[in-house]
């Protein structure tokens, strides 16, 4: 499970990225809600769940309500946080950027997007989590992970959650 973690947190880093800038979500100017107008990654509670020993869900990473993000791998400890549509590191640097759904990973390559089912895509990889929790990594599901938390509209986050903690 493990390998296979690092293997897909490989692939995502190496999958992803672009330079990383700061932006702020604003109404548009008609008036009417736009998809731009909401957050690409509206903050939620949430946890990533690996499934060790065969039946025992551990949590290997969490969201708070207030957008912080934690590795709960080994120890817990404060990775970063959601703030507007980047997520800054540990130390307030923006790691990632979304704009109009496009996704950006610092000092990564290449470019992915957030397509109309909010599922990440990019050259070589999709991740998508379902309503319930569910993971699929380039179409393969993956019963040994879930996210609890997830809701229609923070799907895109739970993803997010599934990224970081590929790279911790």
């Amino acid at each position: 499970m493990l390998r296979t973690m690092r293997w897909l947190g490989w692939v995502v880093l190496v999958a992803c990225g672009g330079p990383a800038t700061t932006t702020q979500t604003t109404p548009s100017s008609t008036g009417a809600a736009t998809t731009s107008d909401f957050p690409c990654w509206p903050v939620a509670p949430m946890r990533l769940l690996a499934l060790e020993h065969g039946a025992e869900w551990e949590p290997i990473a969490e969201m708070q309500g207030d957008g912080s993000i934690y590795s709960t791998k080994k120890e817990r400890h404060f990775v970063g946080r959601v703030s507007n549509d980047a997520v800054l590191d540990a130390h307030d640097v923006p790691a990632m950027t979304c704009i109009h759904r496009e996704l950006d990973i610092a000092g990564g390559p290449n470019k992915g997007h957030f397509d109309a089912s909010d599922a990440y895509v990019d050259a070589r990889t999709r991740i998508e989590v379902a309503d319930d929790g569910t993971v699929t990594f380039n179409g393969s599901t993956k019963k040994s992970v879930k996210v609890e938390g997830v809701v229609p509209k923070t799907r895109r986050t739970a993803v997010l959650l599934v990224i970081e903690a590929l790279v911790q």
